[in-house]
């Protein structure tokens, strides 16, 4: 998945950047280490693997980690829907 993303940063420049990674978390994380830099987002989207494209809230990210929180809901979910478990 490609992350594009432009910031303002705390000396008043917009600049624009992409990331490619297929971890979902690893741009969330991302997105929220700028907002901590001090930085501000604007028009944050991303591009699945077959091209479409979703706008991301703004709101979501306030600086806080969330990468940790989301593999591990992820790994809860595998549990719960494992063979096994039914």
């Amino acid at each position: 998945m490609w992350l594009f993303f432009s910031i303002l940063s705390s000396e008043g420049e917009m600049n624009s950047h992409s990331f490619c990674s297929p971890h979902l978390e690893q741009h969330m994380d991302i997105l929220n280490d700028l907002m901590l830099a001090g930085f501000q987002l604007y028009n944050i989207f991303m591009l699945d693997d077959e091209g479409k494209r979703f706008e991301l809230p703004m709101a979501a990210f306030d600086g806080r980690p969330i990468g940790v929180h989301m593999r591990t809901l992820e790994l809860e979910y595998q549990q719960i829907l494992s063979p096994e478990q039914l």
